[in-house]
């Protein structure tokens, strides 16, 4: 939680507790892509195909969900 709101202890607070945010060519795989990295909370972009995602799963195995609908 950010105690003093400020650009440095909002990137503290976010690496911290593993929420970047991340790019990927290609839709990520759940369980491999960010394993390690991405928090629960965390979001990817799909750069190949302009896809977000957020890790609803932990940090040792990410669960990616798309965020939204695609036309």
């Amino acid at each position: 939680m950010i105690v003093n709101p400020n650009i440095q202890a909002a990137l503290k607070d976010a690496a911290e507790n593993g929420v970047f945010h991340l790019v990927n060519a290609g839709a990520p795989t759940s369980g491999t892509t960010g394993a390690g990295l991405a928090g629960k909370g965390c979001i990817l972009s799909d750069i190949t195909n302009g896809v977000l995602y957020i890790n609803t799963g932990t940090l040792a195995s990410p669960t990616w969900t798309k965020v939204g609908t695609q036309s």
